[in-house]
C-alpha cells in the first residue's frame, strides 16, 4: 500500500517537471499580440545591405579648335568693274613732241583720277601748262577739267601728274556704271591742236 503511494507521488513528480520544461521551452519565443512568434532579431552588428550607386558615365567634353587648326580667312581685294584690261600706257608722236599718258588709279580711283604724263622733244620749249590745255571727257559727252598739274613748265623734258576730280559738281562717280570709254584729251602740245588719249572701261 505504501509502495503504491510512493510511486503515484513519483509519477506526478515526474508529469510536474516535463510540464515546467514545456513551459520553459514556449517561454523562450516571445510572442505577438496576435499570439504569433515575433521574427528572430537581427543581431546589432549585422551588417545592413546597402543599395550599389551606378557609375558615372563620363562625357566627352566639346573640343575646342586650336589657334593652329583655324581656318583663317582673307579677303580678296576685288577691283571695281570700270578697271580696263592691258597695258594702259597710252602714246602720241604727232610733230616734234612725244607724249606718253598713264592711267594711276583708273581700277581703285581715290578723291581724283590721276595720270601720269610725260613729253619729250628736241626741238620746241615745253612751256605748257596743263591745267588749261587738258580735259577729260566720257562717252556721254561729259567734260572734266584738271585739278592739278605738279610737272612744271619749260625745257625739253616733262614728267608729272595730272589729278582731275573723280566726281561730278553733283557728287556722282566720273566712272559710273554707264561710262564705257574715257578719253584725255590735250590740245596745242607741240602745234597738234588735239592728242586724245583713249581708254575702254
Amino acid at each position: 500500500m505504501k509502495l503504491r503511494f510512493v510511486r503515484l507521488i513519483l509519477l506526478e513528480a515526474l508529469s510536474l517537471t516535463l510540464l515546467l520544461i514545456a513551459i520553459g521551452c514556449n517561454s523562450q519565443a516571445p510572442l505577438t499580440a496576435g499570439g504569433e512568434a515575433s521574427p528572430a532579431v537581427r543581431p546589432q552588428n549585422a551588417a545592413t545591405p546597402t543599395a550599389t550607386r551606378p557609375a558615372a558615365t563620363p562625357t566627352a567634353s566639346p573640343v575646342s579648335p586650336t589657334p593652329s587648326a583655324a581656318r583663317t580667312l582673307t579677303a580678296s581685294p576685288v577691283l571695281p568693274a570700270k578697271a580696263p584690261a592691258g597695258d594702259l600706257k597710252r602714246t602720241d608722236n604727232q610733230g616734234a613732241v612725244t607724249v606718253v599718258v598713264t592711267p594711276l588709279n583708273l581700277g581703285m580711283p581715290g578723291k581724283t583720277l590721276d595720270f601720269n604724263v610725260v613729253m619729250d622733244t628736241h626741238s620746241v620749249e615745253l612751256a605748257y601748262d596743263l591745267t588749261k590745255s587738258a580735259i577729260l571727257r566720257d562717252n556721254l559727252g561729259r567734260e572734266y577739267a584738271p585739278l592739278s598739274w605738279d610737272g612744271g613748265s619749260g625745257g625739253h623734258h616733262l614728267s608729272g601728274r595730272l589729278s582731275l576730280p573723280a566726281t561730278d559738281t553733283v557728287g556722282q562717280p566720273v566712272l559710273a556704271p554707264e561710262v564705257k570709254v574715257l578719253e584725255l584729251i590735250l590740245k596745242g602740245i607741240g602745234g597738234v591742236p588735239s592728242r586724245v588719249f583713249r581708254w575702254d572701261l
